[in-house]
């Protein structure tokens, strides 16, 4: 592990979006010193950088005016449906290819739960073999691999979907929304390998990984731990709110091995059902 003799300095790109809002939250809640940065300006916000990283030159200004010791890649191209997985990825691609180019010292590259691929059940561990499945994944897979093959140390943080606010969306926002109102929610009728985490879980956890770096770039889990699917999350819901209904599609249920993170990050993450009900409690908090 590299460790930092002083307090690391910390680029967070894609700062303005759903994710990366919410890691340069958690980080300055910490008391890190956090540049965020984005393709669009944040006057609001004192320590931002304006840059798009699809242009090279502009990719080169941001680390050499900002020189982070950790770079939080939280930018890309992102799916807003399940009809946009095969949307070209090659801009995520591109993305890193030119944060690579700048040298940074390390980087912790978001990746996705989905480089396993679809109809993937039981214990996912980081060195399983990769399934992509989708473009968006592929794209995943080819980020993670420039910089493995780049000699960057950092991480690969394979995570999955993730719902919370401020976002109104999404499998477990509306099949709560529907139960509430005791009606029978919109849901897949062919079987899905799916994971949901709270972004606010998610960017915590993110957030417990800087203090330090791995000497090589190196996937990691980070997820809820015990077992997953949609039905899973169904019958939470049903339980809990007093609303039963017939569903007769059958998912695959999965867990992720989180040993890796919780050796490194020193955090255990919840159960996957506590995380649920937490959200029942309070979904707009």
């Amino acid at each position: 592990m590299i460790s930092f003799n002083k307090a690391p300095r910390i680029l967070v790109t894609g700062a303005g979006g759903y994710l990366g809002a919410h890691i340069v939250n958690e980080l300055r809640a910490r008391g890190h010193s956090v540049t965020g940065s984005g393709r669009h300006p944040n006057p609001g916000d004192p320590g931002w950088v304006q840059c798009d990283l699809l242009d090279r030159d502009g990719t080169d200004y941001l680390l050499e005016s900002t020189r982070p010791d950790v770079i939080i890649h939280a930018a890309a191209q992102v799916p807003k449906g399940i009809g946009d997985y095969n949307d070209d990825a090659t801009g995520s691609v591109q993305m890193v290819e030119n944060i690579i180019a700048s040298r940074p010292k390390s980087l912790f590259l978001i990746s996705s739960m989905t480089v396993y691929g679809n109809g993937v059940s039981g214990r996912i561990s980081e060195s399983m073999p990769l399934n992509p499945s989708s473009s968006y994944a592929q794209g995943k897979v080819d980020a993670e691999n420039l910089a493995r093959r780049s000699g960057v140390p950092g991480y690969a943080i394979r995570i999955p979907g993730l719902y919370g606010p401020p976002r109104k969306g999404g499998l477990v926002y509306n099949a709560l929304a529907a139960i509430r109102r005791k009606e029978i929610p919109s849901l897949p009728a062919s079987p899905l390998t799916w994971a949901a985490m709270d972004v606010r879980d998610a960017a915590r956890a993110i957030s417990t990984l800087v203090p330090g770096a791995p000497d090589r770039f190196t996937p990691i889990n980070i997820g809820y731990s015990g077992a997953v699917s949609i039905n899973r999350l169904i019958r939470i819901l049903q339980l809990e709110l007093g609303f039963n209904f017939e569903y007769a599609t059958v998912h695959p249920e999965f867990e992720f091995d989180l040993g890796f993170f919780e050796e490194i990050a020193n955090y255990v993450l919840p159960p996957f059902e506590t995380a649920i009900k937490h959200f029942i409690r309070q979904p707009d908090a």
